[in-house]
């Protein structure tokens, strides 16, 4: 099942692939607006492959109770996050932490990591870099 979804995510050029039961949305935008806009029911039990997993896109993840994440990049910190709540992750690289598309900054929950937050707590510092960075939650998927 996740093989298919891998292969999904890099013949369509795609930057996340969600399946959920037997229904799969395709994405092409970068960042967390798509998995944000899902951040519900329907991520539940749902099979995610995406392009970069950072500490922010894993809170969604782990909020949304993702069975099962695969990643071409990932940075530690969500891969830590994704392991402490038992959740099945494959990725091809692991990095420091993931920078923003321009590689003008890192985001904010990295370099906050450290500080031992509850999900509860990542989840509010996701949404205001949400509200901050006016991400368009328009879905853009089948």
């Amino acid at each position: 099942m996740i093989e298919n979804l891998i292969e999904l995510l890099h013949i369509g050029k795609y930057s996340c692939v969600i399946m959920n039961k037997s229904e799969v949305h395709t994405f092409h935008r970068k960042g967390i607006a798509d998995l944000f806009q899902h951040e519900s029911a329907y991520l539940k039990g749902s099979v995610v492959a995406d392009r970069e997993v950072g500490l922010e896109t894993a809170v969604l993840m782990v909020r949304g109770e993702v069975e099962c994440v695969y990643a071409d990049v990932i940075s530690k910190s969500a891969l830590k996050l994704l392991y402490q709540a038992k959740i099945r992750t494959e990725y091809l690289q692991k990095v420091d932490s993931i920078e923003s598309g321009d590689k003008s900054f890192w985001y904010p929950l990295e370099l906050n990591f450290h500080k031992k937050w509850s999900i509860s707590k990542m989840f509010e510092a996701v949404q205001n870099l949400v509200k901050r960075n006016r991400l368009s939650v328009i879905p853009s998927g089948n």
